[in-house]
């Protein structure tokens, strides 16, 4: 953004939790507008980079829960084919 003033950038994303906006490379504070829809962030003067980033709070268990699930799928395979060639 290059602006000779602060700015207030409006974002037409839905404001859910996740969300989370950087302004070079520092925490830049959004907040709801337009009834809490929504998201805006005070810009100051001057030229920036601004950067979004969404990681849904569950993601993070949802990447865990699935690991732990394949894990479990490796362990029982190798059981398994331990198990038949000890038959053998």
């Amino acid at each position: 953004m290059d602006d000779r003033g602060p700015q207030l950038l409006r974002l037409r994303l839905t404001d859910v939790p996740g969300w989370r906006a950087t302004i070079d490379g520092r925490p830049l504070t959004l907040r709801p507008w337009a009834t809490g829809a929504m998201l805006e962030a005070q810009v100051p003067s001057g030229r920036h980079v601004i950067e979004l980033h969404y990681w849904p709070p569950l993601f993070s268990a949802g990447l865990g829960l699935g690991a732990a699930v394949v894990l479990a799928f490796v362990v029982a395979a190798l059981i398994v084919l331990g198990r038949r060639r000890s038959v053998r």
